[in-house]
């Protein structure tokens, strides 16, 4: 609310700027005030009016004067009513003004005195156009019964109470069939609807709608109309006058619909007047940052790109003032940053008597699409001409004779000849004398329109053999073969590369020939794969074929005191079907004579991208074992020296898988077809999860026989952790995973022990984490647990925190064991060998801590190790106030 120091400034404002007349008289017939209005409507200043009676400003006549002095006097007494009126004033400059006029009385009790306030409007302008109607009534009469435009007038809610006779020429209708009834009821019912919702009339206007004649169809008319108010200012009337525009609509529409096919809007520029009509298309095109009407450039220079302002300015100049005819390119920005380019051409209507412009017309044409589509074409021939110029695949352009037309360096550096002599001639010199036949009729089925694809042999210029791989494309110009394309790739190298794979995948069957062990593969139905020599000799198969035979038939065995298994309980097939690792220290196995030996086994899944494959077995005889203290002490010492063997073969092993990965990497470099890349694709997989398992073998063998060392050097704790975290963070982030860590900021700087092998831990622990989370997160917590001056060494706390699928705490005493896997069902779903956390428990106890785990299904485990690691020398720790010592003696 307005406090009364507020209202005063308020109120005066509003008095001055009102837009109505405001005239306070006192009781006398005095002015004592006027606002600025009144004084604009009678033509005098406001001291001129000030002390003067009021009948002074009246029309010079008896009558009026007479009339209003008895209605003063009479207003005066009725102080509780407003008296509305029209009166006739003289204006200064000795015209007549009519206003409609409020009068009220107004009491001031502080000085008990009373005042009239007047307010008023001006009603010139209607009291003249009644007067112009009354005067000529009869060529009212005479316009509106013979003009072709429909004469009407109606009540506010659009009810016809006049029109002229015209409407039946017009419209069909009758008068009286339209007379008392709605206008909205004779417009087409989208233009009915749009009335109703947006307001029958303003004040005045002119409006365009459908109206429906007799006969059902659709005029358009202009309708021009005007709002007659009466004294209160209500609605008496509503005039309006409707032309038939229906041929022009169209012409318009017609125009405006071609325009927008051709992009194209015009524009206009009274020079005269300064004002300018922009087309709707034209607008369209400007994304409506001009108006229909502008009176100013300013709008549509604005639109204009910065950089051809300058320029734009100057032709507009040179039009205007000079008159010159423009045609020119520019760019315009849309107000959501779009850019536009757009044709332009000007031109200037000259004033013949004053030789100056007096109006410019234009037209303007969005050509930005069109700019584009040249700029695409040439892209897209200098795209030709560098993929030609410098494919590295060797190109030749043949006509229908077969005689090159254009080569590439590219070919000119392949076959060793120059361009000069490859052009005009065959390309079948190239070719060698074996495979032109085989060219020529794949280039003659290219010709029918067929591309071909195959390989053969050219000679080089210097005579040496290529193997290549060619493709013939059929040039088609206008629908119309005109010749072909040769693609020649040199494939010589691949050739080369696949007899080294050859050769390496030959060593490695070798090597695996070479094992003691028996190893047989299995598919996972249990259908033999792969069974090594060792296998075949110790089950006495001999020359038989046990490839693809069911393990049932070709691995016999019974438990450790003889009892054959059925053939579904077998141990093997169930460990094989439900992919889950399975072992057993003591197991007799038939031989194809019927003989039986005592033997160990070990039955492992074998995993590809998280897809079981199969599995294989690996088992050794145990016949000469004699009794059980003398089996023990004799597999104690066959599983060290199985150890060491291993340890010696995972090294021999991974000599030539080395050289295969890296041969499938140099061969995956080159030019593949789709069905080389994907067998290199299974050689690269394959081998690395080959070599996965070799490294998983190699480091639990080390352990396992003694001969793991480690390392004791400095390292930056944090440094480590951070390297973890990188490894994984994309892996983290493709399956929607957070991965964070956190190192404990009172860490020692530098910690002594051996960094590799904690890596490597934290690296297998925060693998497990990203491949059994499938949403949250996993973190990696580093905590100082206490620290001894004494001895000047950390204990350290490593976490790994995740949200996945849990453990049970039934099968948690599983996870530390060689090649055991929690469920088969888990196994199938996410791989491995199950050796990554039998090495992580090993090397923590190597480096004598400890390793455990918090863990509930479905609700995320914690993994958690402590080792004790050394300070470097010269080094402590300024603050331990929060940290328990080793001993309760130190403090």
């Amino acid at each position: 609310m307005f406090s009364a120091a507020q209202r005063l400034p308020l109120l005066e404002h509003m008095y001055n700027h009102a837009p109505t007349g405001i005239v306070i008289l006192s009781r006398e017939g005095k002015c004592l005030y006027v606002n600025p209005a009144f004084c604009k409507m009678v033509g005098y200043e406001q001291e001129e009016l000030l002390d003067i009676r009021y009948y002074h400003l009246l029309y010079n006549e008896a009558q009026d004067q007479q009339g209003l002095r008895e209605a003063y006097a009479g207003w005066l007494k009725a102080t509780d009513q407003v008296y509305k009126t029209e009166l006739r004033l003289k204006h200064k400059r000795g015209t007549t003004v009519w206003l409609s006029l409020e009068l009220t009385i107004f009491d001031d009790e502080a000085t008990e005195q009373s005042y009239l306030i007047a307010y008023a409007m001006d009603v010139t302008e209607k009291k003249d156009m009644e007067q112009v109607l009354s005067d000529n009534e009869d060529l009212y009469m005479l316009i509106t019964e013979n003009t072709p435009d429909v004469i009407s007038y109606s009540t506010a809610d659009g009810i016809l109470q006049y029109i002229s006779p015209s409407v039946e020429k017009l419209l069909g209708y009758t008068k009286q069939e339209m007379l008392g009834k709605k206008r909205l009821q004779f417009y087409h019912i989208e233009d009915a609807d749009y009335m109703r919702v947006h307001g029958m009339f303003k004040e005045t206007g002119i409006m365009k709608r459908r109206v429906r004649h007799k006969d059902g169809h659709y005029l358009w008319l202009e309708v021009s109309y005007r709002i007659i108010r009466d004294e209160q200012g209500k609605i008496k009337r509503v005039l309006s006058i409707g032309r038939n525009i229906t041929e022009r609509q169209k012409s318009e529409e017609n125009l405006a619909k071609a325009q927008q096919l051709a992009m194209f809007g015009s524009w206009d520029w009274d020079l005269v007047n300064n004002v300018m009509h922009f087309s709707k298309e034209f607008r369209s095109i400007f994304g409506y940052r001009v108006k229909p009407v502008e009176t100013s450039i300013d709008a549509f220079m604005k639109a204009v790109h910065p950089e051809d302002t300058e320029r734009m300015k100057q032709i507009i100049n040179n039009v205007i003032l000079k008159g010159i005819h423009e045609e020119t390119f520019y760019r315009i920005v849309l107000p959501n940053g779009e850019q536009k380019v757009l044709r332009s051409i000007w031109e200037a209507e000259m004033d013949e008597h004053a030789g100056k412009p007096v109006q410019v017309v234009g037209m303007i044409q969005d050509v930005t699409e069109h700019r584009e589509i040249e700029q695409r074409l040439r892209e897209s021939e200098n795209r030709y001409k560098s993929l030609f110029q410098h494919n590295p695949l060797g190109i030749c352009a043949m006509n229908m004779e077969g005689h090159i037309l254009s080569v590439n360096p590219s070919l000119e550096k392949l076959t060793g000849y120059t361009r000069d002599e490859l052009l005009g001639t065959e390309i079948l010199v190239m070719a060698s004398s074996e495979e032109q036949d085989k060219i020529k009729r794949h280039i003659e089925m290219a010709k029918q329109g067929e591309t071909q694809t195959y390989e053969s042999e050219f000679i080089h210029k210097e005579g040496e053999r290529l193997f290549i791989k060619m493709t013939n494309i059929p040039i088609f110009v206008q629908e119309e073969i005109v010749g072909c394309y040769g693609i020649i790739e040199n494939v010589t190298p691949l050739k080369n590369y696949i007899a080294q794979i050859e050769k390496l995948s030959n060593e490695h069957s070798l090597i695996l020939n070479a094992v003691s062990e028996g190893i047989v593969g299995l598919n996972t139905e249990g259908h033999v794969r792969f069974m090594n020599p060792a296998a075949v000799e110790m089950f006495g198969i001999g020359s038989a074929n046990p490839l693809n035979g069911s393990c049932i038939d070709v691995i016999r065995h019974a438990d450790e005191i003889g009892s054959h298994f059925p053939d579904e309980q077998a141990s093997i097939l169930q460990a094989i079907r439900s992919g889950a690792s399975y072992q057993a220290e003591e197991a007799v196995f038939w031989k194809k004579d019927g003989s039986s030996f005592l033997a160990s086994y070990r039955i492992s899944p074998l995993m590809d991208n998280g897809e079981r494959k199969g599995a294989v077995m690996v088992f050794v005889d145990r016949t000469n074992e004699k009794e059980i203290i003398r089996a023990k002490e004799s597999a104690e010492r066959a599983d060290r020296a199985k150890s060491e063997f291993l340890s010696v073969m995972s090294h021999e092993l991974r000599t030539p898988m080395n050289g295969i990965i890296g041969m499938a990497g140099l061969l995956a470099d080159t030019e593949l077809d789709e069905e080389q890349r994907s067998y290199i694709d299974i050689i690269t997989s394959s081998s690395n999860a080959l070599m996965q398992i070799l490294n998983e073998i190699l480091d639990l063998s080390k352990i396992e026989a003694g001969k793991m060392s480690l390392l004791h050097e400095s390292f930056v704790l944090e440094d480590v952790v951070g390297s973890v975290a990188d490894l994984f963070m994309t892996q983290a982030m493709e399956k929607g995973i957070q991965l964070e860590w956190h190192v404990d900021q009172e860490m020692p700087g530098m910690l002594v022990g051996d960094h590799v092998r904690i890596r490597q831990i934290l690296v297998n622990l925060v693998s497990n984490a990203i491949k059994f989370t499938e949403r949250g997160h996993v973190n990696i917590f580093v905590e100082r647990k206490a620290y001894s001056r004494r001895k000047k060494k950390c204990l350290i706390e490593f976490s790994v925190t995740d949200t996945g699928i849990g453990i049970p705490a039934d099968r948690q005493h599983l996870l530390f064991q060689p090649f055991s896997q929690l469920h088969p069902a888990l196994n199938r779903k996410y791989g491995g060998t199950g050796l990554g956390l039998s090495i992580c428990k090993n090397l923590v106890k190597l480096m004598g801590g400890s390793i455990g785990v918090d863990s509930d299904e479905a609700k995320g485990a914690t993994f958690r190790f402590q080792l004790d690691l050394k300070l470097p020398e010269g080094q402590t720790l300024a603050n331990i106030s929060r940290d328990q010592p080793y001993d309760s003696k130190e403090g």
